[in-house]
């Protein structure tokens, strides 16, 4: 068969190869990755942010990547949760970040962590607070993947060099054009995701200028 798909409709190698692409994007810059991403760039540029310890990005990468991605795996692990498909498979993804963010919020209020840490802790979880309010309370859609995404981008910037918007803008912006494309989110709620995100680094922010 060429240039023809079963259904008669002509194939669009152009088109095919952009969904291809946007695919990719979306895999590389899900929220898990650009959490590795923030710890491994945070320590590297300045291994202070987490008290000169290698073991502390590792758990930042624990709470804010590992448990909340912990919901995929044990859905295909559990029939009776397999069968349930899509929808649990969302609830899923809700409860283990909650749990995630709460306990590396929880770690790093006991423990003494830096600055940083506790904005990056606190944002997530307020973050979190945001997209309940959108999503649930007042029935907005709103990205997670937008926010977990931009979250991460904004305090590179943040907490590193004001220079990275030069590599974060685009990183967003591909991760935009990709869920569009993909028809996984709207513009409107990729972009209120994102506020959501840079909202709760400002509240976040604050409550460490008011209880440092």
């Amino acid at each position: 068969m060429t240039g023809m798909e079963g259904s008669g409709q002509p194939v669009n190698p152009r088109q095919n190869g952009l969904d291809v692409s946007a695919r990719i994007i979306r895999i590389l810059s899900v929220p898990p990755v650009l959490v590795i991403l923030l710890s491994l760039v945070l320590y590297f540029s300045d291994p202070a942010v987490f008290g000169g310890s290698v073991w502390r990005p590792v758990l930042m990468c624990l709470f804010l990547a590992l448990i909340p991605s912990l919901g995929y795996p044990l859905q295909l692990l559990i029939p009776t949760w397999k069968e349930q498909g899509r929808p649990l498979q969302r609830k899923l993804a809700f409860v283990f970040s909650v749990t995630g963010y709460m306990a590396g919020l929880i770690y790093s209020l006991v423990s003494g962590t830096t600055r940083t840490e506790r904005l990056v802790y606190f944002s997530y979880v307020i973050t979190v607070l945001f997209l309940i309010g959108f999503n649930v309370l007042i029935r907005i859609r709103s990205s997670g993947h937008a926010a977990g995404i931009a979250g991460p981008l904004c305090i590179l910037v943040i907490a590193v060099s004001p220079w990275l918007c030069l590599v974060c803008i685009p990183i967003w912006l591909l991760s935009l054009w990709a869920s569009v494309r993909l028809k996984r989110h709207t513009i409107r709620e990729y972009l209120l995701g994102t506020a959501c995100s840079l909202g709760a680094i400002g509240c976040a922010y604050l409550l460490l200028q008011l209880f440092p």
